[in-house]
């Protein structure tokens, strides 16, 4: 209802009679003012529909199927809104509900509500009103009500219900039909007009299995695409044949989707319904809706997933440390990057850029998938050794991309001296000591002076004794880290 209407509406309620009592009256009126009416077969009839805003009708022919049928506005001076409805040449067919509702209350999703008038038109050719396409199947939930609808064109017409030839007693109201519990199977109405018997089709009723609760689950096998590529996502409604279930979704307003029932019967019942958007595009990226409603009662449920769909593949890759990294000798360590791709990228590892040969080192690396898009990538040294260290690059790639990390690794070694070797250079050529060390990183050396040496001890351990040393820039004796 537009705000309009409601202001309005409001005014009429406040404005006419005492009390709100007047506020009962919003559904507009039908002239002639009754319940039903019987009209002559072949002849005319007219209806009048008033209200406070713009009305419209609900009546059994439609105007395109019945040019008999005619539906136009009126102006008068009363400030009120006039449809009129006429027929002419009135036949069987145009029996049933005629309805005078206002536009704005008119919903997708609810029944039309207004006011009501029946119309007979009898016919003593024809004593049932003429079916429509389905109204032959009477679909049922297990162990529910039902209602058969062969009506009469006559109101005194006496109808019974027969199934497989047995007389099946029920209810009957000629502006429905038989209401009642029925089995499953083939049911005919019979009536007789003057001495002449008539009998309906059959009505075959059938039951489905419905739920007070929908169990609904929406399946999407990916999330991420890139351009050209098919869209597929599927929902299903468990245990429940009574489900009306519509798609939203980027592409509806183009009508791009394909959509599929499939009825899955053993070991349960599942309805599988398949929406498929081929060759998507960017346009096609956003919320994919499916919502679920029983048929026959105010039950709803929906599900939906967000669909991201990229003009072409990608790669992302973050580390989790730095260009510059250093281990100690013997540690276990392991090094991480967040990879983020699609199409499925392939990842590769290399040492100073040769491909990383995992048995001949004490060296591994796995990828572990996290999410649709999101890997994970470790190198771990078991046991960092010396030749360990280099430059280690890590290459990310799929068929739209690459990306690539380098770092540059060092082993800690302890530093340590190898060697402390005393040359004479002859009676006058002095003396020199040489220090050899080892260590990453490059250790430095300090030189030592000792004016004293004393020896201590016996010629197998000897224990030699330095006094009086100090430090000095020149060759000497004792070298120290």
């Amino acid at each position: 209802m537009g705000t309009s209407h409601q202001v309005f509406l409001v005014l009429s309620c406040l404005l006419t009679g005492p009390g709100l009592i007047s506020c009962q009256l919003l559904l507009p009126s039908i002239l002639p003012n009754e319940n039903e009416k019987i009209v002559q077969l072949n002849s005319s009839f007219s209806l009048r529909c008033v209200g406070e805003s713009e009305v419209s009708w609900q009546h059994p022919m439609s105007e395109e199927d019945d040019p008999n049928v005619e539906i136009r506005s009126e102006e008068n001076n009363s400030g009120l809104f006039v449809t009129v409805l006429e027929v002419v040449n009135a036949s069987a067919a145009h029996t049933g509900w005629y309805t005078c509702y206002y536009n704005h209350t008119q919903t997708d999703e609810s029944e039309i509500e207004g006011r009501h008038i029946y119309i007979y038109v009898p016919d003593p050719d024809m004593a049932f009103v003429p079916l429509g396409m389905t109204d032959s199947l009477v679909i049922v939930e297990e162990d529910d009500s039902a209602i058969i609808p062969c009506r009469t064109t006559d109101p005194e017409t006496q109808v019974t219900l027969h199934n497989n030839g047995r007389l099946v007693p029920a209810s009957y109201d000629s502006r429905q039909g038989f209401n009642g519990t029925f089995s499953v199977g083939p049911y005919i109405c019979e009536a007789t007009v003057k001495g002449r018997t008539f009998k309906t089709s059959e009505f075959n009723v059938y039951a489905l299995k419905a739920t007070s609760e929908l169990n609904l689950e929406m399946d999407a096998r990916q999330t991420v695409y890139k351009a050209g590529e098919t869209i597929v996502v599927t929902c299903a409604v468990f245990n429940n044949e009574v489900v009306d279930l519509q798609w939203t979704y980027p592409g509806e307003v183009r009508n791009k989707g394909i959509t599929m029932l499939e009825e899955i019967k053993l070991p349960s019942i599942k309805l599988v319904y398949t929406l498929t958007v081929p060759k998507a595009t960017v346009k096609d990226s956003g919320e994919y809706e499916c919502a679920a409603r029983q048929a026959t009662k105010e039950v709803k449920e929906m599900k939906r997933v967000t669909i991201s769909v990229h003009e072409k593949g990608f790669v992302e890759i973050e580390p989790t440390f730095g260009q510059l990294e250093a281990v100690n000798l013997h540690e276990v360590r392991e090094f991480v990057v967040e990879v983020q791709a699609y199409p499925t990228p392939r990842i590769s590892w290399l040492k100073d850029n040769l491909t990383l040969i995992e048995n001949l080192t004490e060296i591994t690396t796995d990828v572990q998938k996290s999410q649709e898009t999101r890997y994970q990538s470790k190198l771990k040294l078991i046991r960092a050794k010396e030749e360990d260290s280099g430059h280690y690059t890590i290459i990310v790639q799929n068929e739209d991309d690459v990306k690539s990390y380098t770092f540059e690794l060092s082993t800690l070694v302890p530093a340590s001296i190898l060697d402390l070797v005393d040359d004479h250079h002859g009676s006058g050529g002095g003396q020199t000591v040489r220090c050899t060390a080892e260590g990453t990183p490059l250790p430095e050396i300090d030189w030592m002076i000792c004016k004293h040496i004393k020896k201590y001890g016996n010629q197998m351990f000897p224990v030699l004794v330095w006094s009086g040393c100090f430090f000095h820039d020149i060759k000497g004796l004792k070298c120290s880290l």
